[in-house]
């Protein structure tokens, strides 16, 4: 998270929400959140039922989650329609190879 308090440092404005269909890595993300005094909305949802209105929005940052996108077409749909016009989706999968380095993309 500490990606996440320097984002509010930067940009004091900018607002979180943390979505996953797993109530403890939520409940974890919670007390971690309220130990560093980072504001952050947690609800319970799938990549294919986000819990958020329509062009609600501006970034989506799917973090070793690729592969859970299950079914993918409607799980890129959704994505989609919580994305603001202009909006970005950044996928980050964390992959190491024997003996290389750990590559983001």
């Amino acid at each position: 998270m500490t990606h996440l308090l320097a984002l509010k440092k930067k940009y004091p404005e900018i607002s979180f929400i943390c979505v996953d269909f797993l109530k403890n890595a939520l409940k974890a993300g919670k007390l971690l959140s309220n130990d560093l005094n980072l504001p952050i909305t947690f609800k319970i949802g799938t990549a294919d039922n986000i819990p958020l209105d329509n062009e609600s929005v501006d970034y989506i940052i799917l973090r070793k989650a690729l592969h859970l996108l299950d079914p993918l077409g409607k799980s890129v749909s959704e994505l989609h329609r919580v994305l603001k016009q202009g909006g970005k989706i950044f996928l980050i999968k964390h992959i190491i190879f024997p003996g290389y380095p750990l590559y983001y993309f």
